[in-house]
């Protein structure tokens, strides 16, 4: 059974963790509301009412200070323990995984009132059902035969978890409360909804789909050059740093997991048998645990400024040892690539920019014309061998769609996210040529091969495992949806520079045992 976890311990686990989360769902979303507020600028202050010295952040009436950011951290360590990944302290002198820690632990405040003021919090017993399954690794509303005596359990915990039983009950309890909340917010849902996602699911449409590219010709490129010079001037100014390339390095790395002593004199004696003349290569695929390590360290080229330790690095001279994110590393550098400049005085950059003027100013008469042409023929006849001619010769593209349906984003296969398109081809019944739409670099026309509806006397027989099936895609992302309905109109914020200026030993330390550093 997956562990239902609340938006706190779930994201926050995923960012320390790298857990790879992902809890966007297919479909379309329940509740409906406003995306979720992002943090104010760290300069900002709050929009409405004051906030007591030494706040760090503030969400709504959800106000957290150090020791309640401690406290988080520390409920994403016993995360960590309960899923068998201990989160790796260093993610913490990440600016971002503090600002999620925070957000995340000011949302979980709110999401604990609601709970509250729903009657919704777990009970004794279900929390010590959660504390066996996270004995476990379990999620906390799995099944459970038995559970031990306090004592047996409280030191098992407390074995387990290093920390407090009263922290561990706390996580246990804010992830059953979560997924009681989930499901109360479900379980509102009118059915009217739920029907109006089946019968989108069930209409669906099989398309056969014509895209002509947005390019000008050689022709009308040439009289933009003549006419348009004033204008390819400003665009040259304004996007001056498209047409230069900066001096860059090529490298090969040698990369070991770990920052601590032993992970540090095991690299020093690897560099040292590389500059005894020892093949890089063959010491980096047998020794590297990066991902360049198959290819012999190998990474390519890089920008100068991205690596300042490589400034007057010889050709083919080792790094020093250089702590990276999870690790160290040793490199070789292999060459250096001068900066480039491209001046608007030369003729393929004059031309360049002049095509991006004519599409961006969609004024693009032959491909619109070659377009237009696409739908008349395959609106006689879908046969016309002119157009498969045309694709023939690579002046469209031509494919048939997978059938896809309307419960989903508006897409269509093979094209992309084109709303005008998409809800075209649900209004078109089969047989029906529309376009052409502009999606980006082409223009779409489509003719519509399979038209399938709903039939809505079927709802009866679908509609309880619809309806179950429906909640338990929703389950996932309901009270982060409801948060953004609740924070609507109410940007969160946080002190950001206070948050940077923490040291990890006091985002580590006991909650309420370390003063914050004075501003």
């Amino acid at each position: 059974m997956s562990m239902s976890l609340n938006p706190l311990v779930f994201l926050v686990g995923c960012a320390l963790l790298g857990a790879g989360c992902n809890r966007a769902p297919e479909g379309p979303q329940v509740p409906s509301a406003a995306p979720s507020s992002a943090p104010s600028s760290a300069a900002a202050t709050p929009t409405s009412g004051a906030v007591p010295p030494g706040t760090l952040g503030r969400a709504g009436p959800a106000m957290l200070d150090l020791a309640g950011l401690q406290e988080a951290v520390r409920e994403v360590q016993v995360l960590g323990r309960w899923r068998g990944r201990p989160a790796p302290v260093e993610a913490l002198d990440d600016p971002l995984v503090r600002r999620r820690i925070l957000t995340r632990a000011l949302e979980n405040r709110l999401i604990r009132d609601e709970v509250a003021r729903r009657g919704l919090t777990a009970g004794p017993a279900a929390i010590e059902r959660a504390l066996v399954n996270a004995l476990a690794g379990r999620g906390p509303s799995h099944a459970v035969d038995a559970v031990p005596d306090a004592d047996t359990l409280e030191a098992q915990i407390a074995a387990r978890f290093e920390a407090p039983v009263a922290r561990v009950r706390r996580v246990a309890a804010d992830l059953l409360g979560s997924e009681a909340l989930a499901q109360a917010l479900l379980d509102e849902v009118p059915e009217a909804r739920i029907k109006a996602d089946w019968v989108a699911a069930q209409t669906a449409r099989d398309l056969e789909v014509w895209q002509v590219p947005r390019v000008p010709t050689a022709q009308e490129i040439d009289e933009a050059e003549r006419t348009r010079g004033a204008e390819i001037e400003a665009w040259y100014a304004a996007h001056m740093s498209r047409f230069s390339t900066p001096a860059r390095v090529s490298l090969h790395r040698l990369f070991l997991q770990g920052t601590d002593a032993g992970t540090r004199a095991k690299l020093e004696a690897l560099r040292a048998r590389l500059a005894a003349g020892e093949d890089f290569e063959a010491l980096a695929r047998s020794e590297s645990q990066g991902p360049q390590a198959r290819r012999g360290g190998a990474v390519g080229s890089l920008a100068e400024k991205r690596v300042p330790w490589a400034e007057g690095l010889a050709e083919g001279a080792l790094s020093p040892i250089i702590e990276e994110r999870g690790g160290l590393a040793v490199y070789r550098l292999d060459g250096r690539l001068p900066a480039t400049h491209r001046p608007v005085s030369q003729p393929s950059v004059r031309r360049e920019i002049a095509a991006t003027l004519l599409r961006e100013a969609d004024a693009l008469p032959g491909a619109k014309a070659l377009a237009a042409q696409v739908r008349a023929r395959l609106s006689r006849n879908p046969e016309d061998p002119e157009l498969a001619a045309l694709v023939a010769s690579r002046a469209v593209r031509r494919h048939v769609t997978q059938p896809f349906d309307k419960d989903g984003p508006e897409a269509i296969p093979g094209v992309g996210l084109a709303p005008e398109a998409f809800q075209a081809a649900f209004a078109a019944a089969a047989g029906a040529v529309a376009g052409p739409f502009q999606v980006r670099q082409h223009y779409v026309v489509f003719r519509v091969l399979v038209a399938k509806a709903a039939d809505p006397a079927a709802w009866v027989a679908a509609r309880a495992d619809y309806s179950a099936r429906w909640r338990e895609a929703k389950r996932g992302t309901v009270v982060d949806r409801w948060l953004s309905q609740v924070l609507e109109g109410q940007p969160m914020w946080v002190d950001g520079e206070a948050l940077r200026a923490l040291t990890r030993a006091q985002l580590l330390a006991e909650p309420g045992s370390v003063s914050p550093p004075p501003r």
